[in-house]
């Protein structure tokens, strides 16, 4: 029997709500919220990745989002050898502060979420590679184009 020729996606891609609405909010708490700016790639097994940066007051965070297909029982330690391996998180000191859980992206899809403490007021403790693109940017683009419709 001949198959149809169907593309079959390796590994899905990110699906989150765009953040174009760029704006700080603050918590119960009183603690600043601030979603910064996104950045996307695919890593070298052609998964696709979708970081978000954001920031509580003085702490500053990526979340790194990607399928967890064929990799979903991945321990701590062998997520971080992986973001190292694919060169996209660097770190400055020897303590690799990361937080990782299982969650669904808006196409209710299994992905990885891997938290990345980059900075806080006491110092530098990794980075991303690559160039983030900034929501409020994006926002201002976005006002541009609805004040040129009117």
């Amino acid at each position: 029997m001949e198959q149809d020729n169907i593309l079959e996606i390796k590994y899905p891609h990110p699906h989150f709500k765009p953040q174009a609405n760029y704006s700080d909010e603050i918590d119960e708490e009183g603690c600043i919220d601030s979603d910064i700016g996104y950045l996307e790639g695919e890593f070298s097994d052609e998964r696709p990745y979708r970081v978000e940066y954001w920031a509580i007051d003085d702490v500053k965070m990526a979340t790194i989002y990607f399928s967890d297909r064929n990799i979903k029982k991945l321990q701590k330690e062998n997520l971080i050898k992986y973001l190292e391996e694919e060169h996209l998180v660097f770190w400055l000191q020897d303590r690799k502060n990361i937080q990782c859980r299982h969650i669904k992206d808006d196409l209710d899809i299994s992905m990885w979420a891997v938290n990345v403490k980059l900075c806080d007021a006491k110092g530098n403790y990794a980075y991303i590679k690559g160039e983030m693109i900034p929501y409020e940017s994006i926002s201002k683009k976005k006002n541009k184009a609805d004040n040129a419709e009117e």
